[in-house]
């Protein structure tokens, strides 16, 4: 441990044990929300490169085309193992049609599913207790993130700094008693979370301890790598003005509350009404995902066609050859790039048990249908648009991937909701 580290701590807990005991439980209790914030933005931030590519390559296809579907067998979690239901058109390449695969009902060409199973599991599914049965603290995270969206910040002055705070700031920065250009928040003041935000050196850490009102030197080295090589190993001091502490404060959860703000997108209004309705949209969640997750795994297939993995393979490739397209860049350098493989051939390789599970569910589905008589109508086929975009118009989605691929998408919610109402809840 080093001897800032151990200052630091030092620090904390003499803040600590001069705190009455109800501030202290106070801050314990805000230090353990803030903690699971933080676990929160983390996980966001490694997924915000993925979502911003998302939402530059969906701004740019919606001055052509509305809502749509798609699916690609991507390894990145179980979600992605199976085909999945996607609220945006994805571009595609003309090379590649997903209907190509299917027959008119939506059934894979050539294939009978059943033949490739021995004694298969769906009907009266048994559903464990600990996956269908919600607790009161998942409940209450639900409402609590949905308090979230509603909460104003609000500035405490009053006690010192602690780690994972979120703290205003204003310095300004010298060198050997010069200032630097890019050194000084010009007074605008700049939000910083200890332990999250990413500056050089420890200059965040030497911010615990310290009250707000406070104006403290902050010394800290610029790394030997720092992208500006004037200032590259040099030796700075900032000195540094601590603003406020920044908490956010949520609003009162009451039935005045839910009706006010609630009620016209959700329907509540009162909580119970609201409590009661996550608790079961929650437990039907669970219930849906087990399902998928259980079909998922083969469902009691013995073995896949060929022809199904090969489709995962070359769906999976042709949506990034749609990127790559919109980009203007090879297929080979977009993967490389912003799929964090090698090539084309890298990714193939890394996901063979993707392609193995996308197929599995892929024929699961279609062995369900068989065995229960299943199928998709056109009226089926609207009820599902209407669900899943608010618009019973699917013309523009039959234009891009043929009707036997929206009927295979169709196909796999009917069957999953099937099972789902004849499983046992135990």
């Amino acid at each position: 441990m080093s001897r800032k580290t151990r200052s630091k701590e030092q620090k904390e807990r003499e803040i600590r044990a001069a705190m009455d005991p109800r501030q202290r439980e106070l801050l314990e209790q805000r230090e353990l929300a803030k903690r699971e914030l933080l676990e929160k933005q983390r996980a966001e931030r490694r997924e915000q490169q993925e979502r911003a590519l998302g939402e530059r390559l969906r701004k740019k296809r919606l001055k052509q085309l509305k809502k749509g579907f798609a699916i690609a067998a991507v390894p990145v979690g179980l979600v992605a193992l199976i085909i999945i239901l996607i609220t945006v058109l994805r571009p595609v390449t003309t090379v590649f049609s997903h209907s190509d695969w299917l027959d008119d009902r939506g059934f894979w060409k050539g294939i009978r599913a059943l033949d490739y199973a021995d004694s298969f599991d769906y009907d009266g599914l048994q559903i464990p207790a600990d996956v269908h049965q919600v607790s009161d603290d998942e409940v209450q995270r639900e409402i609590d993130y949905i308090l979230s969206e509603f909460a104003m910040p609000y500035h405490i002055t009053d006690r010192p700094v602690m780690d994972g705070d979120e703290v205003n700031i204003d310095f300004v920065g010298s060198i050997d008693g010069e200032e630097f250009p890019g050194g000084s928040t010009e007074g605008m003041g700049e939000d910083v979370t200890i332990g999250l935000t990413e500056y050089i050196d420890d200059f965040l850490e030497q911010l615990v301890g310290h009250t707000p009102g406070e104006t403290i030197d902050v010394e800290v080295t610029f790394p030997e790598d720092y992208h500006e090589e004037s200032l590259q190993g040099k030796e700075a001091v900032f000195i540094t003005t601590i603003n406020y502490i920044k908490e956010d404060s949520l609003p009162e959860f009451n039935d005045e509350f839910v009706r006010e703000y609630l009620t016209a997108e959700h329907g509540w209004s009162t909580t119970r009404e609201m409590w009661n309705d996550i608790s079961s949209k929650l437990k039907q969640s669970a219930i849906e995902e087990y399902v998928i997750r259980h079909l998922a795994a083969g469902a009691g297939l013995h073995s896949i066609p060929n022809p199904i993995i090969e489709y995962q393979k070359l769906a999976m490739l042709s949506t990034y050859q749609g990127y790559a397209d919109s980009y203007g860049m090879s297929l080979d350098e977009f993967i490389s790039v912003y799929v964090g493989y090698a090539d084309a051939e890298d990714l193939v390789e890394s996901s063979q048990d993707a392609f193995v599970e996308g197929a599995l569910y892929a024929l699961a589905i279609q062995a369900v249908a068989e065995d229960a008589g299943l199928s998709v109508s056109g009226d089926d086929l609207t009820a599902f648009f209407i669900e899943e975009t608010g618009d019973g118009d699917y013309s523009l989605y039959e234009q891009q991937y043929g009707l036997p691929y929206l009927k295979q998408l169709a196909l796999n919610k009917k069957v999953v909701d099937y099972v789902v109402g004849r499983a046992v809840l135990s």
